[in-house]
């Protein structure tokens, strides 16, 4: 008889035990990040800090090795810059980033789903700048987690939780790169 094929972990089992890697023992996320029965404001500013906290560590080891300078957008006002940074991207990019979670989610499980999301957005930001896309692998995982728990209450939810989060993340860099300048 066939030996039959072990499903892909979920988020849930994640949680409830850990994930073994190869070299890295258990690993478990923050519990909070896979719960979506409270309230969604609550979640979204924990995943935003969870995402920016590491992300601004990150960036600056990356920052340190691979020095690029600020990012160059040509000739469009920094207000447009800022304006789309916090509102259309989160929005477009969650889009597009649901998208690939449901479907892939569907054949390979939540795991498989949210860290090839992650590295995808990491590869997409990376067109630019090995830094940027070194740096956005970490928030893009938290976003993808949110999007993937709150799903579970429904697509606008997910949608809402992690282009919320996102633009929370956006609008602080922004704010830091307007009082650093």
């Amino acid at each position: 008889m066939p030996r039959r094929k072990k499903p892909a972990a979920t988020l849930p089992e994640v949680a409830a035990g850990g994930v073994t890697a190869i070299g890295m023992g258990r690993l478990r996320p923050p519990l909070f990040l896979l719960d979506d029965t409270g309230p969604m404001l609550g979640y979204v500013l924990r995943a935003w800090l969870l995402a920016l906290v590491p992300a601004v560590v990150i960036g600056s080891i990356v920052a340190w090795a691979f020095p690029a300078g600020v990012p160059n957008f040509g000739a469009m006002p920094y207000a447009f810059v800022v304006i789309y940074g916090i509102i259309g991207a989160p929005l477009i990019e969650t889009a597009l980033m649901a998208g690939w979670l449901v479907v892939v989610e569907r054949f390979a499980g939540s795991m498989i789903a949210v860290l090839s999301s992650a590295a995808l957005w990491g590869v997409i930001h990376g067109l630019d700048s090995i830094d940027q896309g070194l740096t956005v692998v970490w928030p893009f995982l938290i976003f993808s987690i949110a999007f993937v728990v709150w799903r579970r209450r429904g697509i606008n939810r997910g949608l809402q939780a992690a282009a919320s989060i996102h633009a929370l993340y956006n609008a602080s860099l922004f704010a830091a790169a307007t009082v650093l300048s």
